[in-house]
């Protein structure tokens, strides 16, 4: 962007934003999200107690990743065999 461009610009803000919270309730009550807007479209829910994975994207309102019916969920505590299963909520990005 040109600094021309980004002068007339009174809030950076306008063009991209993250907002830090908890989620409340649910499998991943507790757990910190990021929810980052781009302009233009891009929405992304970032997961930093799943390893900054990228859950539920959209652009321009349009779904981009597939989420599971667990949804949103905490980091898991005792891995044993197949418990992942229980606590893959899908997303844009799984590590």
């Amino acid at each position: 962007m040109s600094s021309k461009a980004a002068g007339a610009v009174a809030n950076q803000a306008q063009f991209a934003f993250v907002t830090m919270a908890s989620v409340y309730g649910g499998p991943a009550h507790g757990c910190r999200v990021l929810d980052l807007r781009v302009w233009d479209g891009i929405d992304l829910r970032i997961l930093p107690e799943r390893g900054f994975d990228i859950g539920a994207a959209w652009y321009r309102g349009v779904p981009l990743a597939w989420i599971s019916g667990v949804g949103e969920a905490g980091p898991i505590q005792n891995l044993q065999d197949t418990s992942w299963v229980d606590a893959f909520g899908g997303g844009l990005m799984t590590t």
